[in-house]
């Protein structure tokens, strides 16, 4: 029997996906027109093209990976029939590990800082930083869910 939440949970999903998907490729574009086309002196413009939409998008983030663990609790969603590899993890030692869906929301959960980064505008990148610094973790732990190519 499929676990029922007291609010419409894929309405959340949906809602929360778009805006991070707006977000993310929206970002590149807009940096662009801001350095090319505004002229204006108006003191709120980089506010509003990417503070204010970066927050929205980190929380629509933090509500996904929060609504998946959750999910996954009771439903068992990281069974494999979303995909297999959802991040990576960067080791102390040089290695790479692949994250599943459950460890990239823990991962995030967990998160010392969350950052946003568009070196490539086709592939945004939503990079989470290890809490303690200790046996493994020394460099960030980058995942992209957005674009898995």
């Amino acid at each position: 029997m499929a676990h029922q939440l007291a609010f419409p949970i894929a309405k959340v999903i949906i809602d929360n996906l778009s805006v991070v998907m707006m977000f993310a490729y929206s970002q590149p574009p807009l940096r662009e027109f801001r350095r090319t086309s505004f002229t204006g002196g108006w003191e709120r413009i980089d506010e509003v093209l990417f503070s204010i939409p970066e927050q929205l998008a980190t929380r629509a983030m933090i509500e996904l990976v929060l609504l998946f663990r959750t999910l996954d609790d009771h439903e068992d969603l990281d069974d494999g029939s979303l995909g297999s590899q959802f991040g990576t993890l960067y080791l102390k030692n040089g290695n790479i590990k692949p994250l599943s869906i459950r460890d990239v929301a823990n991962k995030t959960i967990h998160a010392k800082t969350i950052e946003w980064v568009f070196d490539d505008p086709k592939k945004p990148v939503l990079k989470t930083t290890a809490r303690r610094m200790g046996r493994a973790l020394a460099k960030p732990i980058t995942f992209s869910c957005l674009d898995k190519s």
